[in-house]
């Protein structure tokens, strides 16, 4: 099989990718070619349509957006660039020895790609109910996580009438709430801890009045239902069983680091971070890390800068 060859490989086009590509192309790095496996520009901001109150922030524009046009802005930044972009592409395997990369798509197939420098710029995923450690039960119909509920505000934008129940208290669970509570009810949220880890701030801003419904202290919780769910019932003192017609596990976002451990490279299993040692290591052999995959998940316009950042050091790096 013939294997390209491409003087940077960029794995993610979300706002660190876009930001590095800029960057790159702007110091005159023309051979450059990004994968990504959704199928539009722009990372998890562009899953969020206009529904709902806006929740991406570009502080250096004083701005709240919705995070479809802070994706559509970056498309167009970028389709003027004219860098070689492969969407729906899904990269396999990672070998850092040789700096290669296997991918397959519909387009193209499978092929493999090898570069002078890589940049991983995979963002974030949200974290599972399993990592929370306290969710049990069984995964019947109507269980969603955070995007399968985008997917569906996308087909149907206006939800019938249920009962909601909404498991967390990240930013991402609240901004859950504020997009379901345009069309439903007030949801109900369940969390583990005494206090939300939402920011007063943000809780002020997607609920100004009447704010949610929250059970707190909660133990553990055990989906109820066989074919769909029924209901959750959460341990705690006194116990409670409460129906739910739908039920959203919200997490917060971590490093999307799966793809690094395919290639046996350390990470901590907790924060979903590399290790120090590993980054430097990967970075004396032209490989690079940006955006939300260095730390903690941040906005779309802070992943963005930490793109312009780890742009630099790849040009720094190929001079």
């Amino acid at each position: 099989m013939k294997i390209l060859q491409k003087k940077i490989i960029i794995v993610g086009v979300g706002p660190a990718g876009v930001g590095a590509a800029l960057t790159l192309s702007r110091q005159g790095f023309r051979d450059i070619v990004i994968l990504d496996r959704f199928d539009r520009v722009g990372g998890i901001p562009g899953k969020y349509t206009r529904h709902g109150k806006p929740t991406f922030i570009l502080w250096s524009k004083a701005q709240i957006r919705h995070g479809s046009e802070y994706a559509d802005s970056l498309s167009e930044q970028l389709n003027r660039t004219g860098i070689d972009i492969r969407l729906g592409t899904t990269v396999i395997r990672f070998h850092p020895e040789e700096r290669e990369i296997e991918a397959v798509s519909k387009q193209d197939g499978f092929f493999r790609i090898r570069a002078d420098a890589i940049l991983f710029a995979c963002g974030a995923r949200e974290s599972t109910a399993v990592e929370r450690g306290w969710m049990f039960g069984q995964r019947p119909a109507r269980v969603f996580h955070t995007f399968h509920l985008l997917q569906l505000l996308n087909e149907i934008p206006e939800m019938p009438q249920a009962r909601v129940a909404i498991v967390g208290s990240e930013v991402v669970a609240y901004s859950t709430a504020a997009k379901l509570a345009q069309t439903l009810n007030r949801p109900l949220m369940i969390d583990h801890g005494k206090t939300p880890d939402c920011s007063v701030l943000s809780r002020f801003y997607f609920f100004r009045g009447q704010t949610p419904q929250r059970i707190q202290n909660v133990q553990k919780a055990y989906t109820r239902g066989d074919m769909s769910v029924e209901g959750i019932r959460l341990e705690k003192k006194p116990a409670v069983s409460i129906p739910a017609d739908y039920l959203y596990l919200c997490g917060n976002f971590v490093p999307n680091t799966e793809l690094l451990a395919t290639a046996d490279i350390p990470f901590h299993t907790k924060t979903r971070q590399l290790t120090t040692d590993s980054e430097i290591q990967l970075r004396q052999q032209g490989i690079f890390i940006a955006g939300n995959m260095i730390g903690k998940a941040s906005g779309g316009e802070k992943a963005y800068f930490r793109g312009v950042f780890s742009g630099r050091r790849i040009a720094a790096y190929l001079k």
